[in-house]
């Protein structure tokens, strides 16, 4: 007989009565939360037919309720800047996202399908 690989989350069942507590969220979530980006290299700009003089971080995924998401933000687009600053990697936007972390607003520049547009992510009040 083989053996079979099992996962399992472990955690406290709740008492009778009791739920389980809900998971933390963030009370004051960053605009850039929800987006994942890697830096853009000849595989990225292969698949999504991005040219070599375009420089920045590319989107690798986006959460479905994300900020992000909903200002059109897709896998495939290159974050060129972030509040009129230049990005030239993936730690560089991810360090920029943090500096921004209570902005309510963070304008950035995006290339998308062969153009480059300006996206303004709000946070819900």
């Amino acid at each position: 007989r083989k053996p079979t690989e099992i996962l399992a989350k472990l955690g406290e069942k709740p008492e009778r009565g009791r739920e389980a507590p809900a998971p933390v969220q963030d009370p004051d979530p960053d605009v850039l939360d929800g987006v994942t980006v890697a830096d853009l290299d000849e595989a990225g700009r292969k698949e999504y037919n991005i040219p070599e003089k375009i420089k920045g971080a590319l989107v690798t995924a986006v959460e479905p309720d994300s900020i992000a998401a909903s200002s059109g933000i897709r896998p495939g687009d290159v974050i060129q800047e972030v509040e009129r600053r230049a990005v030239s990697s993936a730690d560089q936007a991810v360090k920029m996202s943090e500096e921004l972390k209570r902005e309510k607003q963070v304008l950035i520049r995006i290339f998308s399908k062969g153009g480059s547009r300006f996206v303004m992510l709000e946070s819900k009040p």
